[in-house]
């Protein structure tokens, strides 16, 4: 099937309010052809489902595609729309890209990968991301309900084990 009638596909799913569907075809539609246009339209059917965190990574990854879309002022009112409610409810969202080095030379991610989008309550917050063949980057953060918080970790691959054979030991890598 084609992106466009992909899309098209996705279309009808959303007026029919069967959004969760329509996020799965929009983004069939957007591995095929990578359009501005998908990625608005998924943060739509998250927003309609509920699910700010992801309706708000949605939103800012179109005006990051798209940063002088004639609708930027909508989009951006909604961000900031979706941002209050966060802060009624007392928590803040928070959007994960982890960058894996190679990925887009064809690596696909894993299940589970990024990017991640998560509500969470105000004040210090862990953050762990690990991967098969890759070290595992832990850091800190400060949530505030004020705003929501971008934030990308970077992961290495892990050579050591590649290091051990090279130097004629065994991988004791367990």
């Amino acid at each position: 099937m084609q992106a466009k009638e992909l899309f098209a596909w996705a279309k009808r799913l959303y007026d029919r309010a069967r959004y969760a569907e329509a996020i799965s075809k929009f983004e069939e539609a957007y591995a095929l052809r990578r359009t501005r246009s998908s990625i608005f339209n998924i943060g739509k059917c998250y927003e309609q489902l509920g699910e700010t965190a992801k309706a708000l990574r949605a939103y800012r990854d179109y005006l990051r595609l798209a940063p002088d879309a004639g609708d930027k002022e909508t989009v951006s009112d909604a961000i900031a729309n979706l941002e209050r409610r966060l802060k009624r409810r007392a928590c803040s969202s928070c959007s994960s890209s982890p960058t894996r080095r190679g990925a887009h030379r064809g690596r696909r991610q894993g299940a589970g990968s990024s990017p991640a989008s998560v509500e969470l309550t105000a004040g210090n917050q862990p953050a762990r991301r690990e991967g098969d063949g890759y070290d595992t980057v832990e850091r800190a953060f400060v949530m505030s309900t004020m705003h929501a918080t971008e934030i990308t970790i970077s992961l290495k691959e892990d050579r050591g084990g590649e290091r051990r054979q090279a130097a004629g030991g065994v991988d004791d890598s367990f």
